[in-house]
This record gives C-alpha cells, structure tokens and sequence, in this order.
C-alpha cells in the first residue's frame, strides 16, 4: 500500500510539472506577442508623429461604377500613370481613400467604399511591387462628398477612391511646392 501511494504521489507531482511547464510555455508565448504588440505600436506611434512632416507630391482619383468594386481599364491606367511614380520613390506612405454615392445604407457603403479602395490597394500592391505598411487606408462611404448626390453626375464623381502619394523626404517635398 506505502509503494502505491508513492506511486500516485509521483504521478501527482509529474502532472502538476507538466502543467507548470506549459503554463510557463502560454505565459513565454503571451510576452512574446504582447512585445510584438508594443513593437508595432511604437512603429505605428513614431510613424503617426512624424504625419506633419509629410507632404502631398501626387495623387489620382479613380470612378468606380454603381454598386462597383473591380477597377474599369480607365481605373487602372490612371493607376498605371500613378504607380511610375513610385518606382524611384523612397519615403512615402499612400493615403487611400474610398467613397460612395447616397444611394444604399450607412453600412453598405462604409463595407463598399473599403471594397473599393482595397481593390486600388491590391493592384498598385501587385503590379509594383508596394509593400502594405506603405498603405494607409481609409473607407468613407457616402460621409464625405466630392460632388452633389442630387444628380447622377455627381453620384458617379463620389464612387470614387483618392490616392495621395506623401513623403517626408526634404527634397521632394520641395518639388511638390514648387
């Protein structure tokens, strides 16, 4: 009876290792991410510091059809002209902006206009090459009009998505003034 009792106290006290031991892993793994979280917002923090020193050196602005997201060949060679520019380009963010027209609910279009502007994203970050930090995208829905929804014009001029090329190198920022 003793050597059975010691047996289910060894058992015992190797379950309750093991269970120390992967709740030492869980905890190793949760500092792991929550440093990898602080890391990305210390990024994220010195980046949006920094906005006020970026300046407008391009844009384009590309129409989308009604209850649209796909890129018309208009779309993407507007894209295409905009996108040579970021060849030589260093120090730059793109500032990508979706919107709608009225028509549809507060939802739809918040869902739409984030459609649309990731399908803009998604080619320039295809076709050359640009990485997804470089992006910083913006969803507007019909919140923010660049023409009057009262006509079908000006319904089409807001089923839109603005792209501004900023940078903080001097020198381009310089020639952007100029």
């Amino acid at each position: 009876r003793a050597q059975a009792g010691i047996q289910q106290a060894q058992n015992s006290a190797n379950q309750a290792q093991q269970s120390a031991q992967t709740a030492s892993q869980a905890a190793n793994t949760a500092n792991s991410s929550a440093q990898d979280a602080v890391n990305r917002a210390d990024t994220l923090a010195g980046v949006i510091a920094n906005l006020d020193n970026y300046k407008q050196v391009g844009d384009v602005s590309v129409t989308f059809g009604f209850n649209k997201s796909n890129l018309t060949k208009d779309a993407k060679d507007s894209l295409d002209q905009f996108g040579t520019q970021l060849a030589n380009s260093k120090s730059y963010i793109l500032e990508v902006t979706g919107g709608t027209d009225s028509v549809g609910s507060k939802e739809y279009n918040y869902a739409l206009s984030d459609r649309r502007a990731m399908a803009v994203v998604q080619y320039l970050a295809s076709k050359y090459n640009v990485p997804a930090h470089k992006f910083y995208l913006v969803g507007l829905g019909k919140d923010v009009e660049v023409a009057t929804n009262k006509t079908a014009a000006g319904r089409a001029e807001n089923r839109r998505v603005e792209i501004k090329l900023l940078s903080n190198r001097a020198d381009l920022n310089a020639q952007a003034q100029n």
